[in-house]
């Protein structure tokens, strides 16, 4: 990944991070924590994947996901009147799985 890529997914993830926090008022993503994890921006900064880690039971965490693409638009707007981007990416949120993916290892490998 560039230099300036790599700038902007961090910019990205620290204020999408902020913004979730803070100000999305949706009752959906309230129930559960959420924590951003990473951002993956196309080469032409047109679509960003935001990977978000979501803690709570299986619907809390389908409901939090759907808040969060649900409140994308809104979090779009408000990261891009604090960003100086000529161009600034689509949302879309996806579920990282992978501290689920890495417990479920680890504890096959203690059981083994």
């Amino acid at each position: 990944m560039s230099r300036r890529k790599q700038k902007i997914s961090d910019l990205l993830r620290d204020r999408i991070s902020e913004v979730l926090q803070q100000e999305v008022k949706d009752p959906r993503t309230r129930d559960a924590i959420i924590s951003v994890t990473s951002v993956d921006i196309a080469p032409n900064l047109s679509q960003a994947r935001v990977y978000v880690s979501i803690l709570g039971s299986k619907s809390q965490q389908e409901d939090a996901l759907i808040g969060c693409n649900a409140a994308a638009l809104f979090i779009r707007r408000k990261v891009g009147a604090d960003l100086s981007l000529r161009r600034l990416p689509e949302i879309t949120f996806i579920q990282d799985t992978t501290i689920e993916d890495a417990d479920k290892l680890n504890r096959l490998i203690q059981n083994s």
